[in-house]
């Protein structure tokens, strides 16, 4: 065997797992994409409401804006979502320190997010997750709210003392 078949045939197995590990995060993608739509198509009315209130007065794109820039914890998001996010950061920073010293051949000076089909599927899969982390926070300070509500309306028809 000569030199060169020899590297040829060690990066035939390294290209076939490769492919192997792709094909395997597209599933495990798909599979998400099924779980939240499945979220999304038994999810009540009302909340569905708040769902597309955050989605389209911009509130998920800011939080992943966030993310984005690395101002947000990401130890918690699954090992693509965070691969992915860590790699975007690294582009903005880049963009940001072409953008300063005013190297950027795009003159509109907006950062875009340039991703393949794997990609996108996991960008979509956080999309949703923060989505609905999001509507999951919103209900939590509207319960909170309502609660103190009612116990203001108790502690003033009963004229209870706190200790406050």
């Amino acid at each position: 065997m000569n030199e060169e078949n020899k590297y040829q045939f060690e990066a035939e197995p390294s290209r076939v797992m490769e492919d192997s590990v792709a094909l395997e995060l597209e599933k495990r993608e798909n599979e998400k994409i099924r779980f939240f739509a499945s979220c999304l198509s038994s999810i009540p009315t009302e909340k569905l409401t708040k769902l597309n209130d955050l989605t389209n007065n911009g509130i998920v794109q800011k939080e992943i804006i966030e993310y984005i820039k690395g101002n947000k914890d990401i130890n918690y998001l699954p090992e693509e979502e965070k691969d992915l996010i860590l790699r975007l950061n690294m582009d903005y920073r880049k963009y940001m320190q072409e953008k300063e010293r005013g190297s950027l051949l795009d003159q509109k000076g907006v950062f875009q997010i340039i991703l393949n089909n794997i990609e996108k599927k996991i960008y979509s899969n956080f999309y949703n997750r923060i989505a609905f982390y999001l509507l999951e926070q919103k209900e939590i300070r509207e319960d909170e709210e309502r609660s103190e509500i009612i116990f203001k309306k108790l502690v003033g028809e009963n004229n209870l003392i706190t200790n406050e």
